[in-house]
């Protein structure tokens, strides 16, 4: 098999859920089967999601952000974060 560069994006607001265990145990067989994989936890992540000035001016990038766009040559992405009808996670909605 042809060895993958991953990212696991955990949206969850917790690292002790059912969310973050299901990461977890991803990145171990994904690991496991030799790939490369990077896990993104959203809630360790320390920026604003507000656009206060809405389209009208561009909001610059805070630092984590711009770390975490730091995936080049990603080939596989799995977003996890709890499937509640019609809602997302704060994180995951302005990720």
């Amino acid at each position: 098999m042809k060895r993958k560069r991953m990212l696991v994006i955990l949206g969850h607001p917790s690292n002790e859920s059912f969310c973050g265990a299901v990461s977890e145990r991803y990145v171990e067989a994904a690991t496991q089967a030799g790939h490369e994989v990077r896990l993104l936890r959203l809630d360790t992540l320390d920026f604003d999601p507000v656009l206060h000035d809405g389209y009208n001016q561009i909001q610059l990038l805070e630092p984590d952000l711009i770390n975490a766009q730091q995936v080049n040559g990603v080939i596989h992405r799995r977003p996890v974060y709890r499937a509640s009808p019609g809602n997302r996670p704060p994180q995951r909605r302005s990720w």
